[in-house]
């Protein structure tokens, strides 16, 4: 009975080790590109509009930070321009773009994602939820390529609310590279495990006779 327990228990380890998530690896904040991309940050929504002065840019130097295409959870640290730094946590999950004309092949992004800010200076200490969902629009505007970035174009508060409140509206290149998948453990630990397990039981058994 021990030997089976140990049996069940090792190929356990092996299935769960030999799993491949697919997470993918935040590097870096992008500049450039097209559809409205000119750079990453934080701008003003004064007036209700998605368009603004920027007040916080990532300063490019990632904190380090991961995305699950499986799961959706996202998490990723950037340090900001003129010190401080930016902390997202949250979730974006894909859909098949809508956008019949395309040619891009992305697949869209929208969820919900916090960003809390740290010492950031023209932004408060706090957290802010922001919402990016305007994969109609613009599939480069919410998408993913996974070869290369994940784009976020999207605001704080709801786009009337920016006509009489101070608003936050977000731009993100964000650089991906697929992270390595885990190592399975070799077959041949299994083996030792399971030896190892047969001895001790047989030597439980020896000393009651």
């Amino acid at each position: 009975m021990r030997i089976s327990l140990i049996a069940l228990s090792t190929a356990a380890i092996m299935s769960v080790s030999a799993a491949n998530a697919t997470i993918y690896d935040i590097t870096d904040t992008l500049n450039g590109g097209a559809n409205g991309f000119g750079s990453s940050g934080f701008h003003d929504q004064a007036g209700g509009q998605m368009g603004g002065t920027y007040v916080a840019n990532p300063s490019g130097v990632m904190a380090g930070g991961t995305w699950d295409s499986d799961t959706g959870i996202l998490a990723f640290t950037m340090n900001m321009i003129g010190g401080g730094t930016v902390t997202a946590s949250g979730t974006l999950s894909t859909a098949t773009s809508i956008r019949a004309d395309s040619v891009l092949g992305y697949d869209a992004l929208w969820g919900y994602v916090d960003f809390a800010f740290s010492g950031v200076s023209g932004v408060a200490d706090g957290v802010q939820n922001f919402l990016f969902r305007d994969m109609w629009h613009n599939e480069e505007a919410n998408g993913v390529d996974y070869a290369s970035h994940i784009s976020l174009w999207g605001d704080n508060q709801n786009y009337g609310n920016c006509q009489t409140a101070f608003c936050l509206g977000g731009d993100f290149r964000l650089a991906i590279t697929e992270a390595p998948s885990p190592v399975p453990i070799p077959a041949s630990f299994g083996l030792l495990a399971l030896a190892l397990g047969g001895l001790f039981g047989s030597r439980k058994v020896t000393r009651k006779t």
